[in-house]
């Protein structure tokens, strides 16, 4: 399950003073004075008293803020992350609230129906730039920071490759001509962003072919190689592929580090 601050299970209207967001977010008062009047971060409204009001959008930029601090980020840089993944487009934002609604559920089947949904009022391009790529990193951020585990997010993923392999196996036959080509860098550690790009071009009527992933993973190890992925794999990976986190965090670099130091401790010893 996730873990939410108290705050995130408030109704969509309801405020909080200045302390009480204090309180929720345990960042203290000064802070969040502090960030509102170098970086305005949150726009809060203010009573007739000239009191602040933050409301559940406003909550929802203040933990991301606290969040990226906590990831190493400097106050600047972690205002204008926050600003990015809280303030998409107007018609945007209800298909990602009812993605992440979805999502806290662990409701797979309605992330689908979310998707379809804004595909229907947005369009293929725009959902996918505006709703699905926004809302994933928003569930990366989640992991990141603790807030669901991988399990969950693995979940929220799949869901994700499934609506993407069904814009692919209902696209129209591409022309013959040679496929586009995609690939992560060697520092990657997520390929949905690639595996939606890929469901676009194939909506466009153009083919496109991904590096296997223990390709990439011998890339990285400074091996070469290539290895073409048909049309129909080109929006999901094999079931027997490694599964990653989206969120692109210190801990699956960290978990490779630890096997690479004990394989050279298990040489040394042999």
């Amino acid at each position: 399950m996730i873990a939410e601050d108290q705050a995130s299970g408030g109704p969509p209207g309801c405020v909080f003073t200045i302390r009480q967001a204090s309180s929720l977010l345990t960042v203290p008062v000064s802070t969040l004075r502090s960030w509102e009047r170098r970086y305005d971060v949150p726009m809060t409204a203010r009573t007739s008293g000239g009191h602040r009001r933050y409301t559940k959008l406003a909550i929802d930029e203040l933990r991301l803020m606290r969040d990226e601090i906590a990831r190493g980020k400097r106050a600047g840089d972690a205002a204008i992350s926050a600003r990015l993944l809280l303030q998409p487009a107007d018609s945007a934002r209800p298909f990602i609230d009812a993605f992440l609604a979805a999502a806290q559920a662990m409701q797979p089947a309605q992330i689908r129906v979310t998707l379809d949904d804004a595909n229907r009022e947005l369009g293929i391009g725009a959902t996918m730039d505006e709703v699905l790529m926004p809302a994933m990193r928003r569930i990366g951020r989640w992991w990141e920071t603790g807030r669901c585990d991988v399990g969950h997010e693995h979940l929220v993923t799949e869901a994700a490759r499934t609506w993407l392999g069904k814009i692919v196996a209902f696209a129209p036959e591409p022309p013959r001509l040679a496929p586009v080509v995609l690939a992560c860098g060697p520092r990657d550690t997520h390929t949905l962003g690639l595996e939606a790009l890929g469901a676009l071009l194939v909506h466009a009527g153009r083919s496109s072919a991904r590096p296997e992933p223990a390709v990439v993973d011998a890339s990285a190890d400074g091996r070469s190689g290539l290895a073409g992925r048909s049309r129909e794999e080109c929006a999901g990976r094999g079931a027997n592929a490694p599964q990653r986190p989206l969120s692109g965090g210190t801990r699956p670099a960290a978990a490779r580090r630890s096997r690479r130091t004990r394989r050279r401790r298990r040489s040394r010893r042999s």
